[in-house]
């Protein structure tokens, strides 16, 4: 787990804590932000921790049995360093005397909307200037696409309630991955369960919209693994599939390997294997059909696990 110069600002703005001078983070030689609230210090490491100055031991060990835990060493919190956003708002709910459930749902949803509150994220569309076609699998593809990126960022979806983050952070974790000084345009939005994890990246030369962790599943009747990157390349659309055969049947075969390396401009309506820009071939319907196949799956598959927890009903 991690929590970004940006998350931790936001929390520590959120819960009314004093703003101190920053300092040089313990990880890096770089500024980062520190606050203070209770008379207790806390600062970002420089890297993807929160570390703290006068905090009494007692303290600590009631916010770790808060979120669940029974020892530092563990999700929130390890050996002095806090690791994620519930981590932070419950040690500093605790240290102020003013812990309940309904206040920490108070303040983690007022945190998370302060987060998620950029253009980017809420209204951001992928689509470029992708080639006039009249192939209806290729328009079935683009369209699927569009679903997809719907439900890795589920913060731009229209057509989804979604219910109050205190609601579903039990069950996901959700990260904003950024810098304080440019997190409107440069970040990570990363939604993950215990069997899925979807990642939205923004920034002024790349965007892109993947599954961050391989998913199992068949592909004739083979175990395999495989993972889709949604991304743009010069205002160019283009899709990135990876499929790895897991059960070693793919040494088997002589004309049909099961692994998958290939990436199509949906611009240019080109293919290629990663590193072989070289070898660029005109894309073909069997390519076509084979994306579409694993977009489908990886949209169901991500509604299950992700998409079904966070809406309301």
């Amino acid at each position: 787990m991690s929590i970004s110069t940006r998350e931790f600002s936001v929390t520590m703005e959120v819960l009314g804590a004093n703003r101190l001078r920053d300092v040089i983070g313990t990880r890096f030689d770089i500024l980062v932000p520190c606050f203070e609230t209770s008379g207790v210090t806390f600062f970002h490491s420089g890297s993807y921790y929160i570390l703290s100055e006068n905090l009494n031991e007692s303290v600590l060990r009631e916010a770790i049995g808060k979120v669940g835990e029974e020892k530092s060493g563990d999700k929130h919190f390890w050996f002095g360093e806090i690791h994620t956003i519930t981590g932070l708002i419950t040690l500093c709910l605790v240290l102020e005397k003013e812990y309940s459930k309904e206040r920490f749902d108070e303040v983690i949803n007022k945190v998370y909307s302060k987060l998620l509150d950029v253009e980017s994220i809420k209204n951001y569309d992928l689509r470029t200037n992708v080639k006039d076609t009249k192939n209806i699998r290729l328009k079935l593809l683009l369209s699927l696409l569009r679903e997809f990126d719907s439900y890795v960022n589920p913060y731009a979806n229209k057509n989804l309630t979604l219910s109050s983050p205190s609601n579903y952070l039990e069950k996901l974790d959700v990260s904003f991955l950024s810098s304080e000084e440019k997190y409107e345009k440069n970040f990570s939005l990363i939604i993950s369960s215990d069997n899925a994890c979807t990642k939205f990246c923004y920034d002024v030369n790349e965007q892109y919209y993947k599954t961050e962790k391989y998913i199992k599943g068949k592909w004739k009747d083979v175990l395999v693994e495989y993972s889709i990157i949604h991304y743009t390349h010069n205002n160019e659309e283009c899709v990135y599939l990876s499929v790895i055969d897991i059960s070693g049947q793919s040494l088997n075969l002589e004309d049909d390997k099961l692994d998958i390396d290939l990436r199509i401009n949906l611009s240019t309506l080109k293919a290629w294997k990663t590193y072989h820009e070289n070898e660029m071939q005109e894309l073909t319907l069997k390519q076509i059909n084979t994306v579409i196949h694993f977009v489908r799956k990886a949209i169901h598959y991500i509604k299950k696990n992700v998409i079904n927890q966070m809406i309301i009903g």
